[in-house]
């Protein structure tokens, strides 16, 4: 079967986001009922962030994270000696022809979002933001008006228009129109 040449490099497949999508899901359903038999990773609390998936669906990355932050060198200890029982049970919610292998590492987007997060609260980001929101500036508060084009559309004579309220180009061309008859 032929390679498409174009996609190589681009990032993951639609398959791939799909199979890591349903793994994603399939272990963490794993992970909350408890289904594995190991106390001690029941009672732990696991996040199951993303995975992603090998180009031949073999390997399965899982980022993951425990609850609160704190004993992540103990959830891979657990992890990785109860690998092979995830797998199978993996394996038992998924139609694939081969099971992924399994492999754990820390998902660090929250730690990524508290970055931001204190990024956006400095004073100096806040004042830079707060000019980009004050574009574009406010419109005028009375526009100047044509006393040719408001005496016609206005009975009682030109009007201050407000910004966003001028007349429609059709509305002035039929003005232009209806004036250019009369006075020939």
């Amino acid at each position: 079967m032929s390679r498409n040449r174009s996609s190589e490099g681009s990032g993951p497949s639609q398959r791939q986001l799909r199979v890591g999508e349903v793994i994603r899901r399939r272990l963490s359903e794993v992970l909350s009922r408890g289904d594995v038999h190991d106390p001690d990773l029941n009672r732990m609390t696991i996040t199951v962030g993303e995975v992603r998936v090998s180009p031949d669906l073999r390997i399965a990355t899982a980022y993951v994270v425990p609850l609160g932050g704190e004993g992540q060198q103990a959830m891979f200890d657990l992890l990785h000696r109860n690998r092979g029982e995830l797998r199978r049970l993996l394996a038992k919610g998924l139609d694939l022809k081969h099971a992924p292998e399994l492999r754990f590492r820390l998902d660090e987007t929250f730690d990524r979002l508290d970055d931001t997060r204190r990024i956006f609260s400095d004073d100096a980001v806040r004042r830079d933001l707060g000019e980009l929101s004050a574009w574009p500036p406010p419109p005028f508060e009375r526009a100047p008006c044509s006393p040719r084009l408001c005496g016609r559309f206005c009975p009682s004579g030109p009007k201050p228009w407000t910004a966003g309220t001028w007349p429609s180009r059709t509305a002035a061309t039929r003005f232009a129109r209806s004036t250019r008859h009369r006075s020939a």
